[in-house]
Parts: structure tokens; sequence; C-alpha cells
């Protein structure tokens, strides 16, 4: 029975650095999609203005 607790608090530990890595990575995921979205918007503001100026 004493191995069996070992046992189980070692895959205890495991599911929770599974859980915390994925977390990290998601987040790393997030945060890229949000400079890409912010990079783009920025861009695309750009080309708008530059295609609706007025010409004399």
């Amino acid at each position: 029975m004493r191995l069996r607790r070992g046992r189980q608090t070692r895959q205890t530990g495991q599911v929770v650095l599974e859980y915390v890595i994925m977390l990290v990575l998601l987040t790393f995921l997030s945060l890229s999609l949000l400079a890409l979205v912010g990079a783009f918007s920025n861009q695309g503001s750009r080309m708008i203005e530059l295609v609706s100026a007025d010409f004399p």
C-alpha cells in the first residue's frame, strides 16, 4: 500500500506539471496572436489611409 501512495503522488505531480506547461504554452500562443493582430491592424489602417487619400 505504501508503494501505491508514492506512485499516485508522482502521477498527480506529473498531471499538475503537464497542466502548467500547457497553460504557459497557450498563454505564449495567445500573446503572439495578439501581437500579430495588432501589427496587421496597424498595417491595414495605413493602407486604408493611402487608398482613400485625396489627390488634387
